[in-house]
């Protein structure tokens, strides 16, 4: 028996092998990518990730303290965070994320040159403003 080609079978076949392609291109990419990879790398303590994805070194104070409120915040609700809305523009995006257990936080990604990056400093800000 021979098998023939139905192109509407290699169709559908291409498709979805361009799009997971596409999905696993841009994974990583995007303000929202870098916030969950932010999160990763707290939860694994993983400080070169953390590099590539903030706006400061690991050792920052603004770093340290994020992380800790990261730690906490998931500590406390288990299930990670959810976005709620973003605002953005062609440089920086500010979100609000919610984590179980506590009031909706902000947290501000920067475009710098070629990728999105958490602003330690402008995130915690937000943080203070709302008594954490």
């Amino acid at each position: 028996m021979r098998f023939r080609r139905d192109p509407s079978l290699v169709a559908a076949l291409v498709l979805a092998a361009v799009t997971l392609s596409v999905f696993g291109v841009f994974q990583n990419y995007g303000p929202e990518s870098a916030v969950r990879r932010f999160h990763h790398a707290v939860a694994t303590k993983d400080d070169a990730e953390i590099a590539q994805v903030s706006t400061q070194s690991p050792d920052s104070s603004a770093v340290m303290d994020l992380k800790r409120f990261v730690t906490r915040a998931l500590a406390n609700g288990g299930s990670g965070y959810r976005i709620l809305t973003s605002e953005r523009t062609d440089t920086q995006v500010v979100m609000l994320a919610r984590y179980e257990g506590l009031p909706p936080i902000v947290w501000v990604v920067v475009k710098t040159r070629d990728r999105w990056r958490v602003d330690p400093y402008l995130t915690l800000q937000g943080l203070q403003r709302l008594g954490y």
